[in-house]
């Protein structure tokens, strides 16, 4: 696996969960942008 853009999260609660959550959405993206186009249709059909 690929670890450049791997995200670490301590959880000392200095973190907001808006920045949690836009770190998980930013990680997604990165990974569902490199997903074949078929996989990403399959994807959007389970939805």
């Amino acid at each position: 696996m690929n670890k450049d853009h791997w995200n670490t999260i301590y959880c000392d609660r200095n973190l907001s969960d808006h920045v949690i959550q836009m770190m998980i959405d930013d990680s997604y993206d990165i990974v569902y942008k490199k997903l074949t186009k078929k996989i990403r249709q399959e994807l959007e059909n389970e939805a």
